[in-house]
């Protein structure tokens, strides 16, 4: 298994919603894992807590398995209500493509509203596992909850990791000292990161001046997506 793709495709109206349920399992495959190189997470709501489609526990090994799109599949005999906790897809705000119909209304909703706080738990385990493991070229976890405080957990492990080329975070809410801890990561004369984006997110004026200022000596970067 070279290549795992959980995310969610642009055409699709539902995330796919594994939330941390799931990323425990995964960051407990990749730690051991020497095989893969690309990962995606895209529309995830990694940073919601739970999800409708758990895909396991701590320990469960990862074999070849194609989720994109998902909206319903056998995994969903297996949703344990009591103690996952299950939210409502993300509204998309796209109009439908050429040819397609409109999206039903059970299919959106709102934005989470306070009471909905982000939660950090599976990032922080990815965090970690990004920090063993060293064969991972590709992390695209673009459009989730992360949050300020859920990204940096990944930016920490990435002062550690010497494989990961290209990394996706766009359309996650990350505050300005994302910026500062990635301007930190890009000043390391052993960073390995060639391509970055951020899209999408409220770094500021503060978070984007200590992004230039990692940028000066940055001899790895090859491309840097930050619209």
């Amino acid at each position: 298994l070279t290549h795992l793709e959980l995310g969610a495709p642009p055409s699709s109206w539902h995330d796919n919603n594994i939330g941390d349920a799931a990323i425990s399992a995964i960051a407990s495959g990749i730690s051991h894992n020497r095989t893969l190189v690309y990962l995606g997470l895209n529309r995830n709501q990694i940073g919601r807590a739970g999800g409708p489609y758990p895909l396991g526990t701590p320990g469960t090994a990862i074999s070849s398995m194609n989720l994109t799109g998902l909206t319903s599949s056998p995994l969903s005999a297996h949703r344990n209500t009591s103690s996952t906790t299950l939210l409502p897809p993300l509204t998309r705000k796209a109009s439908p493509l050429p040819g397609t119909a409109s999206p039903p209304l059970e299919m959106l909703s709102s934005r989470p509203t306070t009471a909905a706080l982000p939660s950090t738990r599976g990032v922080e385990l990815l965090g970690r596992a990004l920090t063993i493991n060293h064969t991972l070229h590709t992390l695209c976890i673009a459009h989730n909850w992360l949050g300020t405080s859920g990204a940096l957990p990944l930016i920490k492990a990435l002062e550690l990791n010497k494989s990961l080329t290209s990394l996706d975070l766009s359309d996650n809410d990350m505050g300005h000292e994302v910026g500062t801890a990635l301007g930190n990561v890009l000043r390391n004369p052993e960073c390995s990161l060639a391509y970055l984006t951020i899209n999408n997110n409220p770094l500021g004026s503060r978070g984007m001046n200590s992004l230039a200022e990692g940028l000066k000596n940055n001899a790895s970067l090859v491309t840097l997506c930050v619209e």
